[in-house]
């Protein structure tokens, strides 16, 4: 399924309700052992459920419900940094021209500020 989001980044109302569980159950795979086949099943709902937690986060990001960002440690930068960028209403693109860069640059940038966290939380 092709998720289509609105002009203001938010899924269509009712999409989440034809995300059940029930579709994980309506195609339980044959070939699998009954303990496997429950395992996946369970792994499925465990994975759409963070992902409708997702989708409520953006949302309440993007419609200005949630205007602040938390910071607990330093490992959090990267995903508190794209938190603020959501909620100030920027694209990547836009951030970018705001900040006198081009596009790609923010994307590296990203990339370079999980590498050097992760030298710090390995010293």
């Amino acid at each position: 399924m092709k998720l289509r989001f609105d002009a203001r980044g938010r899924l269509p109302p009712g999409i989440h309700r034809g995300l059940g569980s029930e579709e994980v159950a309506a195609s339980p795979r044959k070939d699998l052992h009954p303990a496997l086949r429950k395992a996946e099943a369970d792994a499925l709902r465990s994975q759409l459920n963070d992902l409708r937690k997702e989708i409520e986060e953006y949302n309440a990001l993007r419609s200005g419900r949630r205007k602040t960002v938390a910071l607990a440690s330093l490992d959090e930068l990267p995903k508190t940094l794209i938190r603020a960028r959501i909620a100030a209403g920027l694209t990547q693109e836009e951030l970018a021209a705001k900040l006198g860069l081009k596009p790609q640059q923010i994307q590296v940038s990203k990339v370079c500020l999980n590498v050097e966290l992760a030298r710090l939380s390995a010293a």
